[in-house]
This record gives C-alpha cells, sequence and structure tokens, in this order.
C-alpha cells in the first residue's frame, strides 16, 4: 500500500513540475513576443512613424498594437 502512495505522490508531484514548467515556458515565449513587438514598434516610430509614406506606419503600429495585447 504505501509503494502505491507513493507512486501516486510521485505522479502527481511530476505533472505539477510539468504544468508549472509548461506555464513558465509560455510566460517565456509571450516575454519574447512582447519584447520583439516592442522592438518592432520602437524602429517604426525612430523611422517617423512609416515607412511607406504619410500616415502608411499608422496601421503597421495598430497592428503590432493588437498583436501585442493577446
Amino acid at each position: 500500500m504505501a509503494a502505491i502512495q507513493e507512486a501516486r505522490e510521485r505522479q502527481q508531484r511530476l505533472l505539477e513540475e510539468a504544468s508549472a514548467r509548461a506555464l513558465r515556458e509560455q510566460k517565456e515565449r509571450e516575454e519574447r513576443k512582447r519584447a520583439e513587438m516592442a522592438e518592432r514598434l520602437k524602429k517604426i516610430e525612430e523611422n517617423g512613424g512609416h515607412r511607406l509614406g504619410a500616415g502608411a506606419g499608422d496601421g503597421e503600429i495598430h497592428n503590432l498594437c493588437a498583436a501585442a495585447s493577446f
């Protein structure tokens, strides 16, 4: 009986560790994506807010902001 209980506890611990690792990895991916979006937005702003002509960057800035707010 003790062996069964120990196996269940070990399985539960492993499941909790895997869940915590998956959550941590997801947060890291989201943070990398936010950093990439912030860098792209910074480059657009440094270029005067547009690349193709007057006002052309506004849509891109909007798209970046929308993508970053997942």
